[in-house]
């Protein structure tokens, strides 16, 4: 054993870029399997912990129902209803500015509470306190976070301005960073006396949300319908909701799996190629062992063995190369969803399943290599003289056109509102991409024939050599192959980053304002009030409703707009169906609608059709306008008119507030936050709104740049690898070549010409394998996302597409062209 143990890793360290090779592609098959497994946990358990920093063993939070004139809550309805709960625990929060000594505005976080049911629903941890009970009247817990930055101290004095008031408030414990004081990335929170913020905002009883928790052995789902039955002017929400963390995470985890698809496939045909070239330098060994007794059975043992010798060391990279990139993507995306310390989560599980990606892959990569050291006779295993390729099998031009066909003719058949899962749409992405690497070589073969007259006029006979390559070796047409799917993925990438980009970019450009405003109690008054600040020159208010279930399905509408449709046009720019104008004036005039793209493809709606939607257990009928094309929500969007909606929901209350400016919109927008400083209202520029929309899609963009990275990577290796087993096959002709008079310069010029032959081919079926899957694609998002994107097709990107693969396998074939040219003809001719 330790013998057989020592030849295997002396293999391994003989030609140290083939094992590096294969280590890379089991590698990074081990680390994207890991990744695709990992992550939606790690973003779960993040989101969850982010969750429970605010509320710690709260599963259910009452709130005000839209409806109500008032944005709190009455306690004392749900003290009716404690038999079924654990702890209930009321809770008043607003905002407030601390003016440090510095002169710096500091925004808080204001928690009102009564300090026992904080203790219990949440517990903080006090790093210094000081008269902290009875903790009544005029008294504030502070962060460690906010005592460092701004030097306060237990016994100070911090005077907040909230409620149009400034208050004098003295600071008796300071709370370490976790819990309700571990997730300060936008404000400092703060702890105040519950009574103190029911008597600076006039609440008298009245309190923001009761959190609470059902009593032990009562079911949560129970414990909501009882309090939604029983609570009819309140929203019961589950705080810690399940379908809001998948919504969250399905599409990252669902592209990461298809990436993870996509890399096994190329890898295992790299390991392929290099176990390929392994083997025909191993033929003289596997022959010597064979002479003295060795079986066919022992020289398979042995090359399989070092094919998991492979594997073990693929794996122990692929684990560390992992985690590294598991925690970036899960650092990048859970910064996206507002959480700034993902939580890293691997269970046993999923190292197991990792670890045995890595030997299947390595092994069945390698089965077809070394079965076929057994079609050797002694002799060829000891001359190092492998019997020739054979041709090209029909049977493979039979299976490439099956699976194009069934893509094409799926594709044709079925429409994107059918394929409610993606998984469809995936099986069409394997079908494009197996079928175009299986027909690939009959191209190859098919462009050989055609060009010959040609190749030999321009090029010479290096030209017809070349082209006589071409259509007996197998490894070029593999290059062809490998160049097929490079620049098919190449060309998918670049132009939906492109489509995207200009999808992100016209659904901001819809926006004709400067600033917006959103809080809990903005009603026309406010609005009214806002325009008195200097610097504003119009204000615009919406009446949103959210959730709408259209009746009969289990699909949601995510956003209603109640609009004015005589004020429309002057805030925003959508793209409207038909005459804009006439449409939109329309809504006031009846229980009218205009629907996204989105949801008109989805259920093939038609002007004149009807919708109903279900809103707080009411049903809801609207006869269907128009249409208009946007991204926002996933284009799950609607418009109605504004009186219509605020009847429909019976409330007084905008959710925003948009504002055209006279001055610099930053300007205005700090004048808006000086005035509302004490209250719920999140004011941001629509330069910022653009740029955080921009960059919660820049994710799924990073992510696909990877994706092309990795694809162009692993897709260089494997035709220079494939290039190195053609100049292995070939070495006796060339050296029959030279040996006739063939000059390293002809050699040289022979080799790049296959390159280029090489490149041009696969690019061109790319660039058809590309515009396939360029269109599945498209079904494949409005599947998971329900968005349709149009995609942008540049000539700039089809060029520079084209142009990249032909360089890049035309380079590739210089290392083989260099060493063509410097082989040894008395070496390589001395056993004839």
């Amino acid at each position: 054993m330790r013998i057989m143990v020592k030849f295997l890793w002396n293999n391994v360290k003989e030609n140290k870029f083939r094992s590096f090779l294969i280590i890379f592609a089991v590698a990074l098959s081990c680390a994207l399997s890991l990744v695709a497994n990992t992550l939606s946990k790690t973003i779960d358990n993040s989101l969850v912990r982010q969750i429970r920093s605010q509320v710690g063993s709260a599963e259910i939070c009452v709130m005000p129902d839209s409806k109500l004139s008032t944005v709190n809550v009455d306690p004392s309805f749900i003290k009716k209803l404690s038999e079924k709960l654990e702890y209930m625990v009321p809770v008043v929060v607003s905002q407030g500015m601390y003016s440090s000594a510095g002169g710096e505005n500091v925004k808080l976080a204001m928690n009102g509470y009564n300090l026992k049911d904080l203790m219990l629903m949440n517990p903080i941890e006090l790093k210094k306190d000081l008269e902290l009970g009875p903790f009544t009247g005029n008294k504030v817990i502070i962060s460690e976070k906010l005592a460092e930055k701004y030097g306060l101290d237990v016994g100070q004095p911090l005077t907040v301005k909230m409620a149009n008031q400034s208050i004098e408030l003295k600071i008796v414990a300071i709370g370490r960073e976790e819990g309700l004081f571990g997730n300060e990335s936008l404000d400092f929170s703060v702890v105040l006396p519950i009574e103190t913020m029911q008597k600076a905002f006039n609440l008298e009883s009245l309190v923001t949300f009761v959190y609470t928790k059902p009593a032990p052995g009562v079911d949560k789902a129970s414990v909501m319908k009882y309090l939604s039955d029983n609570l009819t002017n309140y929203i019961v929400k589950d705080i810690v909701s399940q379908d809001y963390i998948e919504r969250n995470t399905a599409a990252v985890t669902r592209s990461l799996s298809l990436l993870c698809i996509v890399v096994l496939l190329l890898s295992s045909f790299i390991i392929y190629t290099a176990v390929k070239v392994i083997v025909l330098n191993r033929l003289p060994v596997v022959g010597t062992f064979r002479s003295i007794g060795a079986t066919r059975l022992t020289g398979n043992f042995i090359l399989i063995c070092e094919s998991l010798l492979y594997a073990v060391i693929g794996f122990m990279s692929g684990i560390m190369l992992g985690m590294g990139a598991l925690y970036l993507l899960a650092l990048i995306y859970s910064k996206s969803l507002g959480i700034f310390r993902p939580i890293i989560t691997v269970d046993a599980v999923d190292v197991i399943i990792a670890f045995a990606i890595c030997v299947l892959l390595s092994v069945v990569s390698s089965i077809v290599p070394v079965l076929q050291v057994n079609n050797y006779s002694l002799k060829e295993l000891i001359l190092n003289s492998p019997p020739r390729e054979k041709k090209l099998l029909p049977w493979k031009g039979i299976c490439a056109a099956i699976l194009i066909l069934a893509a094409v003719f799926g594709l044709l058949i079925r429409k994107a509102g059918d394929i409610q899962t993606g998984y469809e749409a995936v099986v069409y992405i394997i079908c494009v991409i197996a079928g175009g690497m299986l027909a690939v070589p009959f191209i190859v073969r098919l462009f050989a024939e055609a060009l010959w007259p040609f190749y030999g006029r321009v090029f010479g006979n290096e030209g017809v050599l070349a082209l006589r390559n071409l259509r007996t070796d197998r490894n070029l047409m593999n290059n062809a192959s490998m160049a097929y799917m490079g620049v098919a993925v190449m060309l998918l990438v670049n132009i939906l980053c492109s489509s995207l980009g200009n999808v992100v970019n016209n659904s901001v450009k819809a926006y004709k304002y400067d600033v917006l405003m959103e809080g809990w109690s903005m009603d026309d008054d406010f609005r009214k009030a806002s325009e008195q600040v200097q610097g504003i020159g119009e204000t615009y208010g919406i009446y949103t409703a959210y959730g709408a279930k259209i009746d009969g399905t289990s699909d949601m509408i995510t956003r209603i707009d109640g609009v004015d449709p005589e004020k429309f046009f002057e805030f925003y720019d959508y793209e409207i169906d038909g005459n804009p104008g006439d449409v939109v004036n329309k809504l006031g005039q009846g229980r009218n609608i205009i629907l996204s793209e989105v949801i008109k493809d989805q259920y093939n709606f038609k002007v004149g059709d009807n919708i109903t939607v279900v809103l707080d257990n009411t049903k809801l009928s609207y006869r269907i306008i128009g249409f208009f094309n946007t991204f926002m929500y996933n284009g799950s969007f609607a418009l109605v008119s504004d009186e219509l909606l605020k009847r429909d929901l019976n409330t007084k209350l905008y959710s925003q507030i948009l504002v055209k400016t006279t001055k610099e919109p930053s300007v205005v927008k700090k004048a808006l936050q000086d005035k509302y400083s004490s209250k719920y209202v999140f004011i941001k520029s629509i330069d910022e709104a653009k740029r955080d929309y921009a960059k919660a899609n820049r994710t799924t963009i990073n992510m696909l740049g990877l994706f092309t990275i990795i694809i162009m990577i692993i897709g260089s290796f494997g035709i220079v690898n494939n290039y190195i087993i053609s100049y292995m096959n070939r070495r006796h002709s060339f050296a029959i070549l030279n040996s006739i008079g063939m000059t390293r310069g002809q050699n040289i010029k022979m080799l790049l010409i296959e390159g280029a032959a090489v490149g041009t081919i696969g690019s061109i079926s790319g660039m058809l394998g590309g515009l396939s899957l360029l269109n599945v694609i498209s079904v494949l998002i409005i599947a998971l996302t329900k968005v349709e994107i149009t995609m942008n097709y540049q000539v700039s990107t089809l060029i520079g597409t084209f142009c990249g693969g032909i360089l890049i396998t035309t380079i590739a074939s210089t290392v083989p062209a260099l060493n063509a040219s410097r082989i040894n003809a008395v070496e390589s001719l001395k056993l004839e």
